[in-house]
């Protein structure tokens, strides 16, 4: 593979070597986009977008450094999906202030609704804080099964996950959600 890299470098059959190089690495690419692919629209999104990484990692690789080439492009690809996830919770929070400004009654009434309002939206706060202590693959389930309304089921089908490790990971972040639940209620 790194001759092939070398090759690719060159300009030595760049399209025909491009080609064997993707077939090559598409098990890896696929294994990605498994594990950190959620954070796109689509698998095909994840695909495109990992090969534009394969292309930038070619004429950027330097083989002097004594890192196979496959492990400089694991590396790379990873930390790009590590970059888009982070991205995405940027964009993905809502500050406090908007909540309640949004979403609290007229201070002035003295009625058990805004009591109501105002207990809902402490629990929902600390809900999220709980939430963003989870890890990114926890998150993701529960948003996409509670949050989307996707069933395990088609979750499972699109990114070519088994079902049943999908319910253990549901399950799994929903113990672990309780937990950090209860410990910021119980401060």
């Amino acid at each position: 593979m790194q001759k092939l890299v070398e090759d690719i470098k060159q300009n030595i059959h760049r399209g025909q070597n491009l080609t064997i190089l993707i077939e090559d690495l598409k098990p890896l690419i696929y294994s990605m986009i498994k594990k950190y692919g959620y954070c796109e629209d689509s698998v095909e999104d994840a695909y495109q977008s990992s090969i534009e990484i394969l292309l930038i990692s070619i004429d950027d690789y330097d083989k002097e450094k004594k890192l196979p080439y496959v492990l400089y492009f694991k590396n790379r690809l990873f930390y790009s999906y590590m970059e888009k996830i982070k991205a995405k919770k940027k964009t993905d929070v809502v500050p406090v202030e908007e909540i309640f400004d949004d979403q609290m009654l007229d201070l002035d009434s003295n009625n058990k609704d805004f009591a109501e309002n105002l207990i809902w939206q402490g629990d929902r706060i600390m809900l999220k804080d709980a939430m963003d202590k989870l890890s990114d693959r926890q998150r993701w389930i529960l948003e996409e099964h509670y949050f989307k309304g996707r069933k395990l089921v088609d979750v499972a089908k699109e990114y070519d996950i088994h079902y049943q490790s999908l319910v253990k990971l549901k399950k799994r972040s929903l113990d672990k959600l309780k937990i950090l639940y209860h410990r910021s209620t119980a401060v």
